[in-house]
C-alpha cells in the first residue's frame, strides 16, 4: 500500500480566511443556497484563480488555475445578520500563481469566491 503524501505549506508563502459563501442571501448570478444546504468535499480542495471571462461565454471555471489550499471549512452564524456563513482558511501555493493571487487580493483587485 503506498504511502499518503502530506505536504507542508511554504509558511512564507502566506495564509488566507475568506467568507465562501452566505446562506439564504442571492449570490451574483442569482442562485441561493438554502440554510444548512452547503457541503463541502474532504479537504484539502484546491483555490482556483482565474483571471480572465471565458472566450466562448459558456460561463464556468475553464481557465482557473490552481494558486493555493483550503484546508479548513467550517459554518458559522453571523451576529448581525443571523444568517449562516460559510468560511474557509488555506495557504498559498508559493510559485509565482500563488503569490500573485495573493498580490490581487491584498490589493482588492481579486475580492470575490465561486462556490
Amino acid at each position: 500500500m503506498a504511502e499518503k503524501f502530506i505536504y507542508t505549506p511554504d509558511p512564507d508563502a502566506g495564509t488566507f480566511k475568506v467568507l465562501l459563501a452566505q446562506e439564504d442571501v442571492r449570490t451574483v448570478d442569482n442562485r441561493m443556497f438554502a440554510a444548512d444546504s452547503i457541503e463541502w468535499r474532504t479537504l484539502p480542495v484546491p483555490l482556483l484563480m482565474q483571471r480572465a471571462n471565458d472566450p466562448t461565454a459558456q460561463g464556468g471555471h475553464k481557465g482557473a488555475m490552481s494558486v493555493g489550499a483550503i484546508t479548513e471549512i467550517w459554518r458559522e452564524t453571523n451576529e448581525e445578520s443571523g444568517l449562516n456563513e460559510v468560511w474557509g482558511r488555506g495557504h498559498f501555493s508559493a510559485d509565482d500563481e500563488g503569490q500573485k493571487a495573493r498580490q490581487l487580493i491584498g490589493e482588492g483587485t481579486l475580492s470575490n469566491v465561486s462556490v
